[in-house]
């Protein structure tokens, strides 16, 4: 009846996880155990079809309600990447930018050049290397983010304010820095995809700065290939024969009078291989990184919001092992009148298979206080009350006698009910059991007619 389908991991938004993460904190020290009357508050909050993310919210936040200046003075730990990470791209615009400047022979343009060849094949290289390492994480032979064990280390070493000290901060940042990874794995790709498209452009903004100011001489040059015009046609062929541009790739001949050592040194067609070289970085490089920081800015954006939290450590162990299903039970009722609902008691206890604890309280006498601080003292229980059908119910009275039991941490699945004893106005039965809410709505309607 009171059985709940185990989940092992929930998943929750940044400022959840915060919260969750918060509370851990503050009940985590030495000499610290997770409050089971927090537990059961939360537990008597969202009700029995709550899930256990509800549940586990509402209990943080009772946690950090109770704590007070203590949780008011735990650091939020946020993302603030901007500045430093818009630093990196400048950064790889400029050095890309130079570095075409730097190896530039002043308006010779060498389809050769090693920093063409080194870009081109170190991008090829990556996109190799991220679709390999994505079939492993297919086939479950990869460890999910990269950057775990160097974020620990990182970490560790590092000087964050209470990060070493066993304290509710210490141990928040290093909750958090755990659950952030796949955050950081994410952004530190996203960064390292745009600073290569950066470094990319860069190149191509200077190749056409230049070229305004200068007429590009375009061939090439070798130690290696020297003397095997075919070799440098094929490879041409295979770089940049396939990027659209003006005219037809030139043949064995041409290719053959560009090269730099030739003593009929014919150059290129500017504008034909100008265009394919820059089109060659676009394709090969440009469009490829700008792709890939789109999808790392989408999945960023998912695993913000679908963050998995653990169950099954010993904190959050310790918070779902508290039982909601044993409670004992108990029947309010006035003074001297537990004989007249001897048959309700039976029946009670029929129903649960224990004893029913009658519990003397006069609404009209009686502290409301002391029965709410008895009824708490046993944890988790089962409530009971009844009226006479004679009685005129009194909103001050029956219902706040009805909202304090209302109040009483229960049993998940488990539902306060009232009894109405004799024949109610309007009713033919006997000890009709219906809700608190509308049995009580019904007595004073009744009663008003």
């Amino acid at each position: 009846m009171f059985q709940r389908k185990k989940s092992t991991t929930i998943k929750v938004t940044l400022p959840e996880l915060h919260q969750l993460r918060a509370a851990e904190a503050l009940e985590t020290g030495e000499g610290v155990t997770p409050s089971r009357q927090a537990t059961l508050a939360a537990w008597h909050t969202v009700g029995e079809d709550a899930s256990l993310k509800t549940m586990l919210l509402e209990r943080a936040q009772h946690v950090l309600n109770e704590a007070g200046k203590d949780a008011k003075d735990l650091p939020r730990l946020g993302f603030h990447t901007t500045l430093p990470i818009s630093l990196i791209f400048l950064l790889a615009f400029v050095a890309g930018a130079l570095l075409e400047q730097i190896t530039g022979d002043g308006n010779r343009l060498n389809l050769l050049a090693p920093p063409f060849l080194i870009l081109l094949l170190w991008n090829l290289g990556i996109y190799a290397f991220g679709l390999l390492w994505g079939l492993k994480r297919c086939i479950g032979k990869a460890s999910p983010f990269w950057l775990h064990h160097a974020l620990e280390g990182l970490l560790a070493k590092s000087r964050m304010p209470h990060f070493g000290r066993n304290n509710p901060k210490g141990r928040l940042v290093r909750l958090l820095s755990v659950d952030y990874q796949p955050l950081f794995s994410h952004q530190a790709s996203r960064a390292f995809h745009a600073a290569a498209l950066c470094f990319a452009v860069g190149i191509l903004v200077s190749i056409a700065v230049r070229g305004i100011g200068t007429h590009w001489m375009v061939g090439w040059e070798s130690s290696w290939f020297a003397g095997h015009p075919d070799w440098v046609w094929e490879a041409l062929r295979a770089t940049y024969g396939w990027v659209p541009g003006p005219g037809a790739f030139p043949g064995l001949e041409t290719i053959s009078a560009m090269e730099y050592q030739n003593a009929h040194f014919v150059p290129g067609d500017t504008p034909f291989w100008l265009i394919r070289l820059m089109g060659l970085i676009t394709f090969i490089v440009v469009l490829p990184r700008f792709l890939l920081i789109l999808w790392h800015t989408l999945q960023l954006r998912h695993a913000r919001s679908r963050l998995v939290v653990d169950l099954t450590d010993d904190y959050f162990t310790s918070i779902l092992a508290v039982d909601r299903s044993l409670a004992p039970v108990f029947f309010v009722g006035a003074p001297g009148q537990e004989s007249r609902w001897t048959s309700v008691l039976n029946e009670l206890e029929t129903e649960f298979g224990q004893p029913v604890t009658y519990l003397a309280f006069d609404p009209w006498e009686d502290d409301f206080e002391e029965l709410a601080q008895t009824l708490r003292q046993k944890g988790l229980t089962r409530t009971f009350t009844g009226f006479s059908a004679s009685e005129t119910p009194e909103k001050e009275i029956h219902g706040q006698l009805l909202d304090t039991i209302l109040e009483t941490p229960a049993p998940m699945g488990f539902k306060p009910k009232l009894f109405i004893r004799g024949i109610a106005p309007n009713q033919t039965d006997l000890n009709r059991w219906n809700s608190f809410e509308s049995h009580f709505q019904l007595v004073i309607a009744n009663d008003s007619q």
